[in-house]
């Protein structure tokens, strides 16, 4: 949604059932745990552009904090549940 210099934005991202780190799918009936439930992820942001050259962004990363998975390839760039950020 945009209105004049404002925008709104809303991302969801589907993470479909995984292994659990250090388990291999060939082996996973063995493990109990072994698989991390599928869940949404629901990120969002507000922008404000005051010029051509210039956008604040203000951003919202796991709104319902979902439990993420814990490896190396999830997210590899945000911290564990929710986060924060402002960008110029």
């Amino acid at each position: 949604w945009s209105y004049e210099s404002i925008s709104v934005s809303w991302y969801g991202t589907w993470q479909s059932r995984q292994t659990l780190p250090g388990v291999e799918v060939e082996t996973a009936g063995k493990f109990q745990p072994a698989f991390a439930d599928a869940t949404w992820v629901h990120d969002a942001a507000i922008s404000w552009d005051p010029t051509e050259e210039l956008t604040f962004t203000l951003g919202v990363n796991n709104i319902t904090y979902e439990k993420p998975f814990v490896n190396e390839l999830n997210r590899p760039a945000s911290a564990l549940g929710r986060s924060y950020y402002l960008r110029m």
